[in-house]
């Protein structure tokens, strides 16, 4: 074969590739779609559970594709764990992966069938001393995980390599984490590790911010030196305990590398991101056939040592070159500096009734990578208004009662609300038609407090939903479209590209009008009347609170659906086409950054976005008797089975 038939061959097969492609994707089996529960004692997504994502990921997981994730949040209230770890088993997980002590042990009495694997559980001996395993090698039930390991040697040693005069050391404890026989572990072994150092030990039980105070007015006076437990009483109240150490010339060290940061001497523990990096490992074990009894309790293999060397100034101590050297990192923040805006708050109000989980984590890791640590260096703050546009405005009052420094809305309701409440706050918004709203002045040039992502859906993108419906549904002659029609200038261009792309196409829209949930049923009385062939759902916060509903009421129907936001074909819908979500947050984590570092919003261009993604329900899909072409599939970006 000469070259230059070499080359028309593959010019050929690149040609045919698209068509020959498509029936070796359909030979193949689908992918399991597996459900992991997720439990936790705080109240929404942070470092840990994007270090867990991104574990996943490493091992090939791509969430949609092969899994999904239910979060259950019970807020720092234990009383909740029960019911929100039997609501995970109601919606039939096939693991539990669980934070915190009270959440593994109620996802355990919940359950002895399903795995639970934790992320991280006391001392060495604390889960067989809690009754959650039989032995760490072999657990022997339905759980295994990984056990921190509180150091009590290591940093005994260190407090007094960096205060060689310390003698008597208060320890801060939370009584309420530990059973009595897992205490008394803890206890012996701090005890045995001090009495080589010529240390003594006083036990102070901490259980709430009110009994810091109260902690150190129980220290005794010989004491020289402070010890802090990783609790999450304790971490509450870190910056008090460490400011008040500071001010009775209390060397003081925490476990964990936070602790430095908020103003204590030394912070030494475990990456517990790391720890839940590897809890992936776990579950991936489990999915793929290992049982939970026969994987040995792992025990960290990270550790971080934090240094606040202002500190160690500030107590006049010299610490030694070669201890600087073996720190993971060193910080300088002085206590009380946090309020100069080393801690930073940022507000974020929405009209959804809890924190989205699928772009939440992706927001939170673009935020890492620019330096901050949610929990740590910068807090979020949320308000949910769950679907009531009028608590809006009393919600973003509150925010400003907290004295953020940035409000965060995704949505145009949220956004016009806080620039009602605020005219000096930085506001970093995602919103559609933030000109025609009147929420900046240009997109080049804001010209006020906010700035951010343009949600805008361009003409042709809504062409392409109506060109997408029309090759999954040939018959498709007539579409209701859910709207929000006081959407101002948005739902003008919105009706003008519909009715455009319904005459190229010979499609007749039909307009279904939703400006509260209150309206939904009339909306759906409509459509059961005129029997449309499809519905196009508008991007509305109304709307979008209310996904469940309309997908819940179009499967009902055998409509198929589209839309431009993938939460409804997650819900159930048919089709979606329009910007990634995920993508829009991580952009906002950047006018965040920037903003934070002196930037003002007025000066900052809004963006629009640049990448839009395909996603397609096959479920709901063979449940409508729906033929999606394979020529639709292989543009998908993503295929959930």
């Amino acid at each position: 074969m000469n070259r230059r038939c070499a080359v028309c061959l593959l010019a050929l097969l690149g040609y045919l590739a698209p068509f020959v492609v498509p029936s070796v994707v359909e030979a193949q089996p689908p992918a399991k779609l597996y459900r992991i529960g997720f439990l936790s004692i705080i109240a929404g997504p942070g470092a840990l559970t994007a270090a867990f994502l991104e574990g996943l990921g490493q091992l090939g997981y791509v969430e949609g594709q092969n899994f999904i994730i239910e979060y259950r949040w019970a807020a720092s209230k234990s009383e909740l764990l029960p019911e929100l770890a039997s609501d995970l088993i109601r919606a039939k997980v096939d693991v539990i992966v669980t934070h915190g002590p009270a959440a593994t042990l109620a996802a355990q009495q919940a359950t002895q069938t399903i795995p639970i694997v934790f992320g991280s559980m006391g001392a060495p001996g604390a889960p067989v001393e809690r009754g959650v395993v039989a032995s760490l090698q072999r657990p022997g039930g339905n759980v295994t995980g990984l056990a921190v390991d509180l150091g009590a040697s290591k940093i005994l040693q260190l407090l007094k390599e960096m205060a060689p005069k310390v003698s008597h050391v208060g320890l801060f404890y939370d009584p309420t984490v530990w059973s009595a026989r897992s205490l008394e572990l803890v206890r012996e072994r701090t005890n045995a590790a001090a009495k080589p150092l010529g240390l003594s030990v006083q036990w102070v039980p901490v259980q709430n911010a009110n009994d810091v105070d109260r902690a150190f007015k129980q220290l005794d006076s010989k004491t020289n030196g402070l010890l802090l437990e990783n609790s999450a009483s304790i971490n509450r109240s870190q910056k008090r305990i460490c400011a008040l150490a500071l001010q009775r010339r209390l060397p003081a060290l925490g476990h964990g590398g936070w602790f430095a940061d908020a103003g204590c001497l030394t912070g030494y523990g475990q990456d517990v991101p790391e720890m839940y990096r590897r809890a992936a490992t776990f579950v991936d074990r489990i999915l793929k056939g290992a049982k939970p009894a026969d994987l040995p309790v792992a025990q960290p293999d990270k550790f971080e040592l934090v240094v606040n060397t202002a500190t160690a100034k500030a107590l006049g101590l010299t610490l030694a070159p070669g201890l600087l050297a073996h720190a993971t990192r060193i910080t300088e923040t002085a206590v009380g500096a946090t309020q100069a805006g080393n801690v930073y708050k940022i507000g974020m109000l929405s009209l959804a009734d809890r924190t989205d989980t699928k772009s939440a984590p992706k927001f939170v890791s673009a935020l890492r990578d620019r330096g901050y640590e949610p929990g740590r260096t910068l807090v979020i703050i949320e308000r949910f208004a769950a679907g009531n546009l009028e608590q809006l405005p009393s919600l973003a009052a509150d925010l400003i009662r907290q004295k953020v420094d940035i409000l965060l809305t995704v949505g145009s309701s949220e956004t016009l609300a806080a620039l009602k409440a605020t005219t000096t706050i930085p506001i970093v918004f995602v919103s559609p038609s933030p000109v025609e709203l009147g929420i900046v002045r240009s997109l080049a040039r804001p010209g006020g407090n906010a700035t951010g992502m343009s949600a805008d859906v361009t003409p042709e993108v809504t062409g392409k939903l109506m060109e997408l419906l029309k090759q999954v549904v040939p018959r498709l002659s007539r579409v209701t479209v859910l709207w929000n029609p006081d959407q101002l200038g948005g739902s003008r261009i919105y009706e003008s590209a519909v009715r455009k792309a319904g005459q190229v196409l010979r499609v007749v829209p039909q307009f279904a009008n939703v400006r509260t949930g209150r309206d939904l049923e009339a909306a759906f009385a409509t459509v059961a009347s005129e029997r449309p062939d499809a519905l196009m759902i508008g991007s509305d916060p109304i709307i979008a609170f209310n996904r469940k509903r309309i997908t819940d009421f179009a499967l009902k129907n055998n409509l198929p659906t589209v839309s431009y936001e993938r939460g409804l074909v997650d819900d159930g819908g048919l089709m979606s086409y329009g910007p990634n979500l995920g993508d829009m947050m991580r952009g906002l984590a950047t006018y965040i950054d920037k903003i934070l570092k002196g930037a003002k919003p007025a000066d900052l261009p809004v963006e629009q976005p640049t990448k839009f993604e395909l996603v397609i329900n096959m479920k709901t899909a063979k449940t409508l008797r729906v033929k999606v072409p394979q020529l639709i599939l292989v543009q998908a970006s993503e295929v959930i089975e």
